[in-house]
């Protein structure tokens, strides 16, 4: 049975041009677990299930005879609830990207490169339960608390230190090529790219750094407190930067009637990670997008548009893969999208 997450977010974007081929978008978008149709989150065996999700971005665009210079910037903040501590993660990313493009050939035919880097915010877990044992933090119902003994020395007072304190880079760039030609009264555009990323993850705990085996060897609820770090560590993403390379091609479709422009995108990716640690059960990546857009004038644009891919975002965002999101892309995943276009 196909388990397609079928995800609706409303898209709203405002644009403004000029004659000096200035071009400034702003969108942004949201998203709830209200809005997953097809109830695919409960079908996924997961305690950390993603409540919300918010994206804001700025792209602005240069074009100067064949050129077209790019930046972009924006941040996206989403919500996990979980079954058991901590019961909700607030997670934050931030991105910028630097896009060239280069039309030649009478503008059959573009070469693009890009750069950019994906920085996840600091994450603090104040407490954290493995197999019924509640490590803390400020918990005051914890099993075992984590004492900041250099503030106790000095003041007295008793202060609790997290469990965990993590947060993450990717840094990439992009070289691509595209052949633009028509069929028919269809605009046809062949894409292909390759695709470069470095990701390192960072994370840091006190529980790591214990060396008595007096305190390793202590038992909770009939298991040691060596065996739940070993388990908590297993969850965690590889402390060492690893390098994903990912080969994409595509083809576009654009077929405009009267007032209504109609696009499809059918692609396929290719993901080859390099001093991954971990196996790399998914390598490829099949998707399609299609979408309608009304022109209700010439400043406003209402639109549609749907995009499933075969293995979740396997090769379009390599920071996500961790040992405890790997569950996730088994399945396919899906997106639905409603937005307005606005041009002042």
């Amino acid at each position: 049975m196909l388990r397609l997450p079928l995800c609706v977010f409303i898209l709203v974007s405002f644009s403004a041009m000029s004659d000096t081929h200035h071009n400034i978008v702003l969108s942004t978008d949201y998203f709830t677990k209200d809005f997953d149709v097809t109830n695919y989150l409960d079908k996924v065996e997961t305690s950390s299930t993603p409540e919300s999700l918010q994206r804001f971005h700025i792209n602005y665009e240069y074009n100067v005879g064949s050129w077209i210079i790019g930046l972009s910037t924006g941040n996206e903040s989403g919500k996990i609830k979980r079954e058991v501590q901590p019961f909700s993660i607030n997670n934050k990313f931030s991105f910028y990207d630097i896009q060239v493009a280069y039309f030649h050939d009478n503008k059959k035919q573009t070469t693009e490169f890009e750069i950019g880097q994906i920085t996840q915010d600091k994450i603090s877990l104040d407490c954290v339960e493995r197999r019924d044992v509640l490590l803390g933090g400020n918990c005051n119902n914890a099993d075992f608390r984590l004492l900041d003994g250099d503030t106790f020395d000095q003041t007295g007072e008793s202060s609790y230190l997290p469990v965990l304190l993590s947060d993450a880079k990717q840094q990439h760039f992009l070289l691509g090529h595209a052949y633009i030609t028509s069929l028919s009264s269809m605009l046809v555009r062949l894409n292909a790219s390759v695709k470069y990323h470095y990701i390192k993850h960072n994370f840091d705990s006190p529980l790591f750094e214990l060396e008595s085996n007096f305190l390793l060897d202590s038992e909770f609820k009939g298991q040691t407190l060596r065996s739940i770090i070993t388990e908590l560590k297993r969850e965690l993403p590889q402390d060492s930067g690893w390098h994903d390379v990912v080969f994409e091609s595509n083809v576009e479709f654009k077929k405009r009637i009267e007032k209504i422009e109609l696009k499809a995108q059918l692609g396929i990716l290719y993901s080859e990670k390099i001093d991954y640690q971990g196996p790399q059960k998914y390598k490829n990546n099949m998707f399609l997008k299609a979408g309608l857009q009304y022109r209700l004038s010439s400043q406003v644009m209402f639109g549609f548009s749907g995009k499933i891919y075969q293995h979740y975002l396997q090769g379009i965002q390599p920071i996500l893969y961790t040992p405890k999101t790997a569950k996730f892309f088994a399945h396919p995943y899906g997106e639905l999208e409603a937005y307005l276009h606005w041009r002042f």
